[in-house]
Parts: C-alpha cells; sequence; structure tokens
C-alpha cells in the first residue's frame, strides 16, 4: 500500500498491445526513476495495452501524468492513432493485474446451437444436396390410337355442324319438344315396336295352304 498511498505509482491505458516493456520504460523514464513496470497480461502472455509505473518519488510520478497524459501514440494493430491515458494508480489496479494473469482477455466464444454449428452454407449446401437426389419419376401415358382419335374428332366435327349438344336432328327452328310430346312419341315408338313384334309371331298361313292344294 506504501507506493499507493505515496503517489508514486501511475496507471497507464489504452496503451498499444504491441507495445513492451523495454518501450514503456523508454518512454517513461523521461519524468523520472522507474522502480519498475507491471504490464497486465492474461494468462495466455497477451498484453491487454494497460500497465501501473512505479516511480521512486511522488514527484516523478507527477511529471509523468502532466507530461503523457493524453499524448498520442501510433498502434499498428488499428492502424491509427490512440490517444493514451495516464493517472495515478491505486491497489484496485495493482490487484486487476495480478488476477488477469490466470484468466483469458479475449471474449468467450458465443454457443452456437447443435443445429447451426455446420454454418448457414453447409446448411444450404445439404438441402441442396437433398434436393438433387430426389429423382422425378415418369409414369408413361398411352398413346391414343389413330382411329380413336379419328372417331373422337369426327364426333367433336358433326357436333359442331348441328348447333351444339341440345340441338335435335331435323329441327332447325331451335324448338324444344314438351313433356307431353316426348311422351307421345315414346307412346309411338312402343306401339310400332309391338306391333313389329306380333307380326313376326304370327306364321306364314297363306304360303302354307298354297302348298298343299297343289
Amino acid at each position: 500500500m506504501a507506493p499507493y498511498a505515496e503517489m508514486r505509482v501511475v496507471w497507464v491505458t489504452d496503451l498499444p498491445h504491441e507495445y513492451t516493456e523495454e518501450k514503456i520504460e523508454n518512454m517513461f523514464r523521461d519524468a523520472g526513476h522507474i522502480s519498475s513496470i507491471r504490464m497486465a497480461v492474461d494468462v495466455n502472455g497477451r498484453f491487454v495495452g494497460k500497465a501501473e509505473v512505479h516511480y521512486s518519488e511522488a514527484d516523478s510520478a507527477r511529471n509523468a501524468i502532466q507530461v503523457f497524459d493524453g499524448e498520442m501514440l501510433y498502434t499498428t494493430e488499428a492502424a491509427r492513432q490512440v490517444a493514451m491515458r495516464v493517472s495515478y494508480s491505486s491497489f484496485d489496479n495493482g490487484m486487476y493485474i495480478d488476477s488477469l494473469r490466470h484468466q483469458s482477455s479475449l471474449p468467450a466464444p458465443r454457443a452456437v446451437p447443435r443445429g447451426s454449428r455446420h454454418g448457414d452454407h453447409a446448411a444450404s449446401a445439404m438441402a441442396a444436396y437433398a434436393m438433387s437426389s430426389m429423382v422425378p419419376v415418369l409414369v408413361p401415358v398411352p398413346a391414343e390410337s389413330g382411329a380413336r382419335r379419328a372417331g373422337r374428332d369426327r364426333g367433336r366435327s358433326d357436333q359442331r355442324r348441328q348447333g351444339g349438344r341440345g340441338h335435335r336432328a331435323g329441327d332447325d327452328s331451335g324448338h324444344r319438344p314438351t313433356a307431353e310430346e316426348l311422351d307421345a312419341e315414346m307412346d309411338a315408338y312402343m306401339n310400332a315396336a309391338q306391333t313389329a313384334k306380333e307380326t313376326a309371331r304370327q306364321p306364314d298361313t297363306p304360303a302354307a295352304m298354297q302348298t298343299d292344294d297343289e
């Protein structure tokens, strides 16, 4: 606690991650004699851009804050200049450096659901493969014979010439028969059929009698 209480330690942040302890010492020793430098490094040895500079005298620490706070530093990682921040350090900053050595400074990996671990491109490729493996089945259709097709076309032509399906042959007036007319036609047809049937059943009597006389 003595170095912090005596205001002999400065806390430096926003340092380029490619900086080394030697480079930090060469920069801050212009403010006074440096007793030690503690860099914030994680368990993988990665410098996170923060460090403590311990001076032998409090005046040196005050000079370092006045001279270096806000100084622009070029970082190759971001390819730009960054303003370095320098202030008095505290015991908590020292504890932070000690604890960082046992953990990683990198963000925790993002949890990916099991169904999405292959990524969108892999899922699209799998779907395309599944679609390509589906072979269409062609069902053969029996060919229509020439005679059947000719008869069907002839029936359609006759139908068009007769004026459609509802047109009666021989009736050019477009008159539709009534129920009574249809019944009369049916009765006449049945009577004619019955008469023809009875005529066919009668024997040929005159012809038989003529044969006996001879």
